[in-house]
């Protein structure tokens, strides 16, 4: 999981890794809660994202038990080995037991124009281990792939195999296609090497040619990025006061003017409550990175460019919700009537919007100044 979060592997659940999985659940459309459960996992993987699973208990209360695994890949694809006409699989032990050996995997092998075979292998013995059998990598081969599962004569496409572990093992699941080789990205052009002379005055003597020097980035100022920091985090929470009080200024509304309005104020109350909810997200994660960035200097700063993704995706959330409590806003000014309470609700709602509006602004043009510093 450390791996797939590009975070330092501890092999431990430690605070730094609560706060990268954190991050990236507020990135990804995820529910921020530090579990990495079914909906984390899928989103880490590059699969569809599952729904929230729970079993009641409070977070990291669960100590997984026995025998447990994961496919360790993250690519939508596996190598095909000509040479013995193979794929070979790497399987992580993740429980508190590595008796993971004694059990099976099962594939579904579709070849280009065929169809699907279903074929149980045994998983093999660890070929790399950790001192507390947590982490022990396990191999499995399917061998024979064209052999035994040949493509239909002219048949374009790849293989694409399915994969799952059983039950017993946490059921986890993989899916992807066989390659003769990994994807390639395009090359880097190389600057060309300056040509070497030799000056007239010296004509024994060859110059040494300019060598093209990699630009680099100085590292952020950390009293400069605490500060713009803190000062995103004092903008978010200005947001969230204004949005409370939006929400006290519609409960001062008349019943008649709510009926008037049910759905729209159905509508803007629940993206209200969502809102809030995810802004308070965001300024827990803006602190931890104020801590860390306090206590470790611009080292701790890996997990600052999920926060402003997160920050961003926050903002468009923020814009949603401004948008359907317009439309409320707009519903109830048009069914008023008379009554000079419901009109001075109304009107403190309009205000309280207009502020979070004008905050927004702030918001971006903050995190964009954080996102220079930092380059990212």
């Amino acid at each position: 999981m450390q791996e797939l979060l590009k975070i330092p592997v501890t092999g431990t659940y430690d605070r730094a890794t609560e706060k990268a999985v954190r991050a990236f659940q507020a990135a990804n459309g995820c529910q921020v809660d530090g579990v990495v459960g079914n909906q984390t996992w899928s989103v880490l993987r590059h699969e569809k994202k599952e729904s929230v699973g729970t079993d009641g208990r409070d977070k990291h209360s669960f100590e997984e038990k026995g025998a447990e695994a994961r496919f360790f890949t993250e690519d939508k694809w596996v190598i095909y080995q000509k040479s013995d006409d193979s794929v070979a699989f790497t399987i992580v032990s993740v429980g508190d037991s590595d008796d993971i050996a004694s059990h099976k995997a099962t594939f579904r092998i579709t070849p280009p124009g065929g169809q699907g075979q279903v074929v149980e292998l045994p998983i093999g013995p660890a070929t790399e281990k950790s001192p507390d059998g947590q982490g022990n990598r396990h191999s499995i081969t399917i061998t024979g792939l064209k052999a035994n599962y040949p493509p239909e004569p002219g048949a374009p496409g790849l293989y694409h195999i399915e994969a799952y572990l059983d039950a017993e093992l946490g059921g986890d699941r993989w899916s992807g296609d066989v390659r003769d080789k990994a994807p390639v990205a395009p090359p880097q052009q190389v600057p060309a090497k300056p040509k070497e002379h030799i000056p007239p005055e010296h004509p024994l003597q060859q110059e040494e040619p300019t060598r093209p020097t990699k630009p680099t980035t100085p590292p952020p100022q950390v009293d400069t990025l605490i500060g713009l920091i803190k000062g995103l985090i004092g903008i978010a929470t200005q947001i969230v006061k204004e949005w409370i009080g939006l929400q006290t200024s519609l409960a001062k509304c008349t019943a008649t003017l709510m009926w008037a309005c049910k759905g729209e104020a159905f509508n803007a109350g629940k993206a209200m409550v969502s809102v809030i909810g995810d802004v308070k997200n965001i300024i827990t994660l803006l602190t931890e990175d104020v801590a860390g960035v306090e206590t470790a200097g611009v080292t701790d700063i890996a997990t600052i460019p999920l926060t402003i993704k997160a920050v961003y995706e926050t903002i468009t959330d923020i814009q949603e919700a401004i948008s359907t409590t317009q439309t409320m806003i707009s519903c109830m000014q048009n069914s008023v009537g008379d009554d000079e309470d419901a009109k001075a609700a109304v009107a403190a709602m309009s205000a309280h919007l207009n502020n979070i509006t004008n905050l927004v602004g702030s918001l971006r043009s903050q995190v964009g100044r954080i996102a220079a510093l930092i380059g990212v």
